[in-house]
């Protein structure tokens, strides 16, 4: 998940924001807020590691009570969430390079949704929010791409050149605009995909965050190809999953403890029961 950031908007005043009962490691974590500053609560908890005496073994139960800091600051209007996505998601949802992606793509087989809905479960929205999270991780990062500049009539010089990219239409853009140079561009989404940060997703995961990002190109007349495999650094949870067994005892369980609505135990008991006799299904849930 992407980190989020907050501001201080004030110092912790007892006078002005009351006595509030907390425990006193996040009190003290409460009063190390400064005006002015922007952190996320790793962040916080690496710079006063010194100050709130703890080493790197003990970080993530410190992060625990920098969680707790974060959320009571919150509710006593200390601080706030910064914004730090360099586009809201409906304003990328209509940009003009997205808007003739969506109209290409299947939405929902679901009936009594709105035509123009892009919220239903469907492949329209999940391509829409991994290129989204594409677009975020590119805007303000710095490649170099061959760009092909013309000097003279029919005479055009190539050269390299370091370019910020200001989001996923900009690369569009210069993709559109450069003359066999694909390997420059792959390499720009293979990063993403194999940026830290998704270093926890499954297989599965990762292989729509490919399609979805060629199939961008791909609508948008400019197709990107080239093949990955996810497999390679991610789990397989299907294969890790496929020889998993579930007794009846567990059935039980799972829909008395684990406290199933009557639809829920409903679904559950007849997808079961297709592969009991009666008295065994009697025996085991009336």
């Amino acid at each position: 998940m992407p980190t989020k950031y907050f501001e201080v908007l004030d110092q912790y005043d007892a006078e002005k924001h009351g006595q509030i009962k907390v425990p006193p490691n996040v009190l003290k974590c409460i009063k190390l807020l400064k005006k002015g500053d922007v952190f996320s609560p790793k962040e916080f908890a690496e710079q006063n590691k010194e100050f709130l005496n703890i080493t790197s073994t003990q970080l993530k139960a410190t992060l625990f009570t920098v969680s707790n800091t974060v959320r009571v600051a919150k509710d006593i209007g200390m601080i706030r969430v910064v914004d730090e996505k360099p586009i809201k998601y409906e304003d990328f949802c209509n940009l003009d390079s997205v808007q003739y992606f969506i109209n290409q793509l299947r939405g929902s087989k679901m009936k009594n949704l709105k035509k123009d809905s892009i919220k239903e479960n469907s492949t329209k929205r999940h391509y829409l929010r991994q290129i989204y999270h594409f677009n975020n991780w590119l805007h303000g990062k710095t490649f170099e791409f061959s760009i092909t500049k013309q000097i003279d009539v029919d005479v055009f010089k190539k050269t390299k050149e370091k370019v910020t990219l200001d989001g996923l239409e900009h690369l569009l853009s210069l993709y559109q605009n450069s003359h066999n140079t694909d390997s420059e561009f792959i390499k720009v989404v293979k990063l993403y995909l194999m940026d830290q940060q998704h270093s926890g997703c499954s297989a599965k995961y990762m292989s729509v965050k490919h399609s979805a990002i060629t199939s961008y190109f791909d609508k948008n007349d400019s197709p990107l190809k080239f093949k990955y495999s996810p497999y390679n650094n991610h789990v397989d949870y299907k294969e890790e999953n496929e020889n998993a067994t579930i007794t009846l005892d567990d059935v039980y369980k799972l829909i008395t403890q684990g406290k199933a609505n009557p639809l829920e135990k409903a679904v559950v008991i007849c997808r079961f029961h297709r592969g009991l006799d009666s008295s065994t299904f009697a025996d085991r849930f009336n």
